[in-house]
């Protein structure tokens, strides 16, 4: 029982992780298109 709580919770770290990986790729993605935008105004 306690193994099994265990293995959902690294799962959920894990996903809470990939999520956070996630979001700052997009923001390095977004981020010179955002500075060329500002930069044409």
């Amino acid at each position: 029982m306690a193994y099994e709580w265990d293995c959902s919770k690294v799962r959920k770290a894990y996903r809470v992780k990939m999520a956070v990986a996630y979001v700052v790729a997009l923001v390095l993605a977004a981020a010179p298109l955002i500075l060329i935008v500002i930069g044409l105004e």
